[in-house]
């Protein structure tokens, strides 16, 4: 399996294309050399304690004649790589040697010798190293991060505390208050830490609104200027301004023909520089000296020839000037750095397939009716669309992002033993496979990862013969909402936990075979197709199995299944509790102290490929915060989301979701956008579910006409949007007081007008927040408000009643369990509730809503004014 690995990496990567050797670098190279040399096989030709073989003689044995035979060929490929690898200038200095070892040699006791220069001098240029102002901090942290990797090639390592204090050290002047607050710091920064410190207090400050008038390094510049805001004068003032903080700006830039011109200019958010390939274009130019660098994306690094000032003349006539651009012959595009424009106040907005950039001429930073567009231009660079196939993939400008993206996917499949290469039995028929490739974002937009997945096509699985069952559970949005309210009550510490590629890891119960993935075709085995042993992604019975499988090893652990939710599982011994939560595979490990989740997090990592994220910080799409009393959940990144997807709608802020003047009948007329529709009540459907009870009510009403929408229920629907946008901020608390799990229940007497039907609400509050909540069209007709009332009752008491077997599993929760207060503001709802006597006029409720809470669930009347129910419908 390891020798089919390699063979598979082997095709995927060129391995032979090394940078060529120029005699600088020599341990790099080096090191490189011996991986590729290793991975073919052959570095032990190197070996200086390697046994010869004896030269032949007519009585060689034909394992001997084949030894030697190996060996030569081995020593002759291994030449060939080393001296490939060479520039022009040493190739013809060492070809002259026939033997590899001696090549070997050779260079060693040539280059190696550099180590003794190198340690002085780049240990003087690593504590000299000092930060300036006008340069972006974390371009200065990655120039004193290369110096360290250099350092590590010479063997000379630096701790990684060490480093962090050099960072904080070196700061620039400006930054002394902020140095000041790291130091005090309590908990030691790891490097990946103190650059995320410093990257948001860098954003923090060029997102801060000031007046162009109070901007510190203008405002002797400024102060007997009078701003002229005219549209003209405010570009022209913006590339005089940016040329003195020789810092670039794009005006405007002309893309129409980018796929034909090799000058084309990339417009780049993650880029914290401007970077040009060609000399040519450079107006003014000054070459580079001490051996200036940039890092690349892939963690590569690039030499900078020179710097200098690139000047643009567009379609229109108007000149573009770029100040301190890095001159890199080794990037394929020109780049603009969208940090570089921020930074000056050049506000970015993505709107259609355009990007607006907006500069006041006499605000900075803040949106305002004195801000002005001044420009448009397409935006290229990071809104690159996923590629559709293996192909486009390996064609486009992150191909190196996506193609360690497809061998982290090719490893996971065979570590774990996914298939067999085998021949194609007689009678069967593949079902086929194909990449999907995806970017998955932060939180702010920003790319997070790339993430390529090998589907097999379910689509061709014939039922009762590839698979059975394909039912997996997941848990309740209700059961994370109990979990967080727990873990406010009692402190608990919460950790979130990925596996990485979890339905791989279900085992398979029939026989499925699917053709070899597209470019990693097995040389010579052409015709083979893969045998699957385990589960793919797009199988039917994928999520099945996989929940079996997770099912299996947790509880061999220790765990026990949650009463009501078999995807929590619980357990407790003297040392700890923890709680785990398991949505496919995304899951929330709760513990009442750090050892417990340490050691199911430990052991998790043993049985499956998993990703630590620590501390929770986003499941589901819900934004997890934690504060002082507990913890609360909020889904304003997933509404904005939303609202930029419907943006077309043009909402805007109102202090309500529902206008009852809005006549919400069925439409006879013609459906006006139903899939649109049906998209919206679906998007906002999950925001309902996940933290906005507030919007139940009306989301329950709209969605009865999702089959046949009219203009007015549209009119509704942009509603309830424009109420989310004017909310998007508001989410679940959870204090972690009162500790009491209380049930409120009220109706709305026949909301339906066309059946008569009247609408259940009810509401159910834990540790300070919501946890559960619903509003539910009922499913028979009450005549009166009292009847209405009863059957919903009897639907909070079986919610209750599911509430009460969750909290029975769980072992931080008191026993006996007290009882569970139902609240109902209609003493005669009351009165039938605790009133068992049989009465002909109530016999037409179904016998279903003669569920009425009791004992351990005990409803209690209270007033109207003071009912939560009311502040959902």
């Amino acid at each position: 399996m390891e020798g089919e690995k390699m063979a598979y990496k082997m095709m995927n990567q060129d391995f032979v294309k090394l940078d060529k050797f120029d005699g600088s670098n020599f341990i790099r190279w080096q090191d490189k050399m011996k991986f590729l040399l290793t991975a073919l096989k052959i570095f032990y030709v190197l070996d200086p304690n390697l046994h010869l073989i004896s030269s032949p003689t007519p009585e060689d044995t034909e394992h001997l004649k084949e030894q030697r035979m190996k060996r030569d060929e081995n020593e002759l490929v291994c030449g060939g790589h080393i001296l490939n690898t060479l520039s022009d200038r040493l190739y013809d200095l060492f070809t002259t040697i026939s033997s590899p070892k001696e090549i070997w040699k050779a260079l060693e006791t040539k280059y190696k010798t550099e180590k003794q220069g190198m340690e002085k001098f780049i240990i003087q240029k690593y504590f000299d190293f000092k930060m300036l102002d006008n340069v972006s901090v974390l371009d200065q942290m990655h120039e004193l991060q290369i110096l360290v990797h250099k350092l590590n090639d010479l063997s000379i390592k630096i701790p990684e505390l060490f480093q962090v204090g050099a960072i904080i050290a070196k700061l620039a002047p400006s930054w002394n208050n902020y140095r000041k607050k790291l130091l005090h710091m309590a908990e030691e920064l790891t490097l990946e830490q103190i650059g995320t410190h410093l990257r948001i207090e860098e954003e923090s400050q060029i997102r801060e609104g000031h007046y162009i008038q109070e901007c510190r390094f203008l405002k002797n510049q400024m102060k007997d200027k009078e701003l002229n805001t005219s549209e003209a004068n405010v570009v022209d003032e913006i590339v005089a301004m940016v040329s003195e903080m020789q810092i670039g700006i794009i005006t405007e830039v002309d893309m129409a023909s980018a796929a034909e011109n090799s000058s084309e200019w990339w417009y780049d958010s993650d880029a914290t520089i401007h970077v040009c390939n060609k000399k040519t274009l450079f107006k003014e130019y000054v070459e580079a000296g001490n051996g200036l660098e940039v890092l690349m994306g892939n963690h590569n690094t690039a030499k900078v020839l020179g710097t200098g000032t690139v000047e643009l003349i567009l379609s229109n006539g108007k000149k573009l000037v770029l100040t301190n651009v890095y001159h890199v012959p080794d990037i394929k595009k020109n780049l603009v750095s969208a940090s570089l424009l921020s930074k000056n106040g050049v506000k970015a907005v993505l709107e259609s397939d355009k990007l607006i950039l907006s500069k006041c001429g006499v605000f900075v930073g803040k949106e305002g009716n004195r801000e002005k567009v001044f420009n448009k231009f397409p935006f290229v660079g990071n809104v690159e669309e996923d590629p559709n196939t293996y192909n486009e993939a390996m064609a486009s400008r992150d191909a190196v992002f996506w193609r360690e993206a497809v061998n982290d996917e090719i490893d996971s499949i065979l570590s774990n033993n996914t298939w067999v290469l085998v021949d194609l039995p007689l009678g069967s028929n593949t079902i086929g496979c194909k990449w999907v490739f995806r970017r998955k974002y932060r939180t702010d937009g920003s790319v997070q990862t790339f993430k390529a997945r090998l589907v097999a096509k379910g689509f061709r699985q014939r039922e009762g013969i590839d698979y059975f069952d394909t039912y997996a559970p997941v848990a309740r949005i209700t059961s994370i909402h109990v979990l967080m309210a727990l873990a406010s009550i009692y402190k608990l510490v919460v950790h979130q936990m990925d596996v990485k590629t979890a339905f791989l890891n279900g085992n398979l119960d029939k026989e499925v075979y699917i053709d070899q993935p597209e470019g990693f075709m097995l040389p010579g085995n052409e015709r083979k197709v893969c045998k699957l042993v385990k589960s793919l992604y797009g199988l039917k019975q994928a999520p099945k199995q996989w929940h079996e499988k997770f099912d299996t090893v947790i509880l061999a652990n220790g765990f026990k299944h949650n009463g009501a939710d078999k995807c929590v599982y619980s357990k407790f011994n003297v040392e700890y509790g923890v709680l785990v939560c398991l949505y496919v595979d995304d899951m929330l490990i709760f513990g009442t102290n750090m050892l417990g989740v340490c050691e199911t997090k430990k052991y998790l990592a043993s049985m499956f490929k998993m990703k630590d994220l620590n501390e929770a910080d986003t499941i589901l799409g819900i934004k997890v915060k934690r504060h002082s009393e507990g913890y609360a959940l909020c889904q304003n990144h997933y509404i904005k989301k939303v609202l930029l997807k419907y943006k077309h709608l043009n909402v805007k802020e109102v202090n309500t979701p529902f206008d009852s003047n809005y006549k919400l009948v069925e439409n006879t007329g013609r459906a006006i956008a139903q899939l649109e529709y049906a998209s919206v009540i679906g998007s906002i459907i999950y925001a309902m579910h996940c933290t906005r009870p507030n919007v139940a009510f009306v989301v329950n009403r709209l969605s009865r006409y999702t089959s046949n929408p009219s203009a007015e229920h549209w009119k509704a629907i942009a509603r309830v949007l424009s109420y989310l946008k004017k909310t998007k901020d508001l989410g679940l608390y959870y204090s972690g007081y009162p500790a009491v799990l209380e049930g409120y229940s009220d109706t709305n007497w026949i909301t339906s007008v066309s059946d008569n039907k009247s609408t259940s609400d009810w509401i159910f509050t834990f540790g300070g927040g919501a946890i559960s909540w619903a509003s539910k069209k009922q499913s028979c007709i009450s005549y009166s408000t009292m009847e209405s009332k009863f059957i919903a009752l009897a639907l909070v008491g079986k919610e209750a009643e599911w509430l009460r077997n969750m909290f029975y599993d769980i072992e931080l929760w008191p026993q006996p369990m007290p009882a569970i207060s139902v609240y109902c503001d209609s003493q005669a709802t009351m009165s039938k509730a605790y009133n068992k006597i049989y009465k002909g006029k109530s016999r037409h409720i179904s016998l279903r809503h003669e569920y009425s809470p009791g004992p351990p669930i005990q409803s209690t009347g209270c007033h109207a004014w003071e009912f939560l129910p009311n502040l959902v419908t």
